[in-house]
């Protein structure tokens, strides 16, 4: 079969005006996909060539200028991130600070922030970070909340930071419940044990022999004071401190001490 040259190819008619859609042809082993790819790379090489071309333009009027590129190193971000993480000053205020105490090109802050991530040395920081069980990080870990993907595919160093912060916020945030809990729990036990206590010396103080009840509660919580319990078996302070004051009581009241030592 002749091939018709008055219809034009696909690759031909799209590079021209892709917006009229070709005529169909007869014309045997012509794939319309392959065509549409072989368009679509040629476009993507000469724009990968304009790009590299504005580059070089770019480096070249930067150079004039004095200005050169604001790269972040691994020894930038050993500064940068526990600084960031142990204080509120915003991503800008530090990488500003890092700045002024270190060799910087010109205007480096301002645009070193906003340069995406190196994902190796982003990684390789905060292993260090965790190797030496910086106090953010590990509560970080401690409460499952550091998502490191997140941080090493963050579009600049400023979001990547930002995200981190957010991190140790939320583990904060689960740190102080946690506290809040461990509190109440206390405070609740502390409750349990004196109601145990008071009905213990409710117990103890039936006895007819009030020396004997006097005993009994002060067996029960030797921290109690003689006054209190004067009051509660219903005998004058003095007798009841009298009392402990013999030999044999004196006796079983320190061994009960003892006892409390060790429990405690």
């Amino acid at each position: 079969m002749t091939k018709n040259k008055m219809i034009p190819t696909l690759q031909s008619r799209l590079a021209t005006n892709p917006s009229i859609p070709m005529p169909k042809t007869d014309e045997p082993n012509v794939d319309p996909l392959t065509e549409a790819n072989k368009v679509v790379e040629k476009h993507e090489l000469q724009l990968a060539k304009a790009k590299r071309l504005r580059n070089d333009i770019q480096r070249e009027q930067n150079k004039l200028k004095n200005i050169y590129p604001a790269y972040v190193k691994q020894y930038d971000l050993r500064f940068i991130k526990p600084t960031y993480l142990s204080t509120s000053r915003p991503v800008s205020k530090v990488f500003s600070e890092h700045k002024s105490s270190s060799n910087q090109v010109a205007d480096w802050a301002r645009r070193a922030v906003k340069r995406p991530p190196d994902k190796v040395d982003l990684s390789c920081v905060i292993a260090e970070l965790e190797s030496m069980n910086n106090p953010q990080l590990s509560l970080m870990k401690k409460h499952k909340v550091f998502q490191l993907r997140q941080i090493i595919e963050a579009k600049s160093y400023s979001a990547a930071l930002t995200q981190m912060r957010a991190h140790l916020k939320l583990a904060e945030m689960m740190e102080y419940k946690d506290m809040l809990l461990l509190e109440k729990d206390k405070v609740i036990a502390d409750k349990d044990k004196e109601i145990s206590l008071l009905k213990a010396s409710l117990e103890a103080g039936k006895g007819t022999d009030l020396k004997e009840n006097a005993l009994s509660l002060k067996l029960l919580d030797p921290t109690r004071s003689n006054t209190d319990i004067a009051k509660a078996v219903g005998l004058s302070r003095s007798t009841i401190a009298t009392f402990f004051n013999t030999a044999d009581i004196k006796k079983q009241l320190a061994d009960r001490l003892d006892s409390c030592s060790d429990d405690s």
